[in-house]
């Protein structure tokens, strides 16, 4: 059984953008290429892990299910635009799992979930949301051993 580094943080209050669309897994690549590129382009991101943009998973991304997936740009200021969803994610505390791109995918990221989901449970904490993946690195040019995610849940 993995034993995982799981903790906590403190996300402050932040307008974001965000696309959300249901995509197959042979749709993903072309999804998220298009969604952040047009992410990009409305303006300044922040500083810091609160500044990263993160999936949010509302449901399985596979051959055989369509999700939906939700791809969030902390923003210093929110427009809308056509297909863009802006608004204000309130403060919260999350509980997270650092990951190295070696250990993306499904279904290797599968038991950090459950780490998650068991965290929460044993400390009879409530998630605030579905499971999110916090990009924090660009797995395109990082080494196998590089930290480039963060799976993390909201709590209340």
């Amino acid at each position: 059984m993995t034993s995982y580094d799981i903790q906590t943080r403190t996300i402050p209050e932040r307008e974001l953008v965000a696309l959300t669309r249901h995509v197959h897994a042979d749709e993903a690549d072309r999804f998220f290429s298009d969604a952040f590129a047009r992410l990009r382009a409305v303006g300044p991101g922040l500083e810091g892990v609160a500044g990263c943009p993160f999936v949010v998973y509302y449901g399985e991304v596979s051959a055989d299910s369509d999700g939906p997936v939700e791809l969030c740009r902390p923003v210093a200021a929110a427009p809308a635009g056509p297909d863009l969803d802006a608004r204000t994610e309130p403060s919260h505390e999350e509980v997270f799992i650092r990951v190295a791109r070696k250990d993306l995918g499904w279904p290797t990221l599968a038991p950090a979930a459950d780490a998650l989901e068991a965290w929460i449970s044993q400390r009879g904490r409530v998630a605030a949301g579905p499971l999110r993946q916090v990009l924090i690195a660009d797995q395109r040019t990082a080494g196998p051993d590089t930290p480039v995610c963060d799976l993390s849940v909201p709590l209340r």
